[in-house]
């Protein structure tokens, strides 16, 4: 019995493990850096396109989840009452975390723009059968024809500029959100409500240009 608690324990981890690995960056622009011919070696010199898209995503979900809890406090407000220290901490939480993510956006861009395109993955994007996939995978219809207006044309650095504006909209509400609290006012819904019409949809966005590039890489270069 020990013997086999043991086993089933090391399977458990092994296979969480596997997984881990499997599904790493494949939430917000993932895989684009496929598209370019990249050699950078990851140096702090050197960073290549994969090590900005990385961070870039991980700065933007660190937002997106201080917005989310931002969100729920508000939500809440009518039972538990307004802390206004609470909600700038944890808007001061977002901004910081979308001001890095703008940061390196704007990097990634120089980046990408100085980066010539890989012709192969080019080809596959604009071959790719977009209303195919929108079906099959239930996406929604009107941002996913925002991301097939910039993949089937192979625009890449389309889809950076994109985020970079999503990013900085979104930066915009935090600090002008954040403005309100400071100075004990309850924010404006509508300045909520766009705050996470915004953010979501950019969410959702991203996702879908992982997962057309995803899709291209499981299929042709595994």
């Amino acid at each position: 019995m020990k013997k086999q608690t043991i086993l089933r324990i090391f399977l458990v981890v092994f296979t969480l493990f596997f997984l881990s690995v499997n599904v790493f960056g494949v939430i917000w622009a993932n895989d684009t850096d496929t598209g370019f011919d990249d050699p950078g070696g990851g140096k702090a010199t050197n960073i290549t396109i994969r090590q900005y898209v990385i961070e870039g995503a991980g700065y933007f979900l660190d937002a997106y989840s201080d917005t989310l809890l931002f969100l729920n406090k508000i939500e809440l407000t009518e039972l538990n009452g307004v802390d206004y220290t609470e909600l700038g901490h944890i808007l001061t939480q977002a901004i910081d975390n979308m001001t890095a993510a703008r940061s390196t956006y704007i990097n990634l861009k120089q980046k990408a723009d100085q980066t010539p395109y890989n012709p192969l993955i080019i080809t596959e994007l604009m071959n790719f059968n977009y209303n195919a996939f929108q079906q099959v995978n239930a996406l929604n219809s009107v941002i996913f024809e925002q991301v097939t207006g910039y993949l089937k044309k192979g625009d890449i650095r389309g889809i950076y500029n994109h985020l970079l504006l999503d990013i900085e909209d979104i930066l915009n509400l935090l600090i002008g959100i954040k403005a309100e609290a400071d100075s004990h006012v309850f924010p404006g819904i509508s300045n909520i409500w766009q705050l996470n019409h915004t953010s979501s949809q950019s969410l959702v966005f991203g996702q879908y240009v992982s997962m057309v590039f995803h899709t291209i890489l499981e299929r042709d270069y595994k």
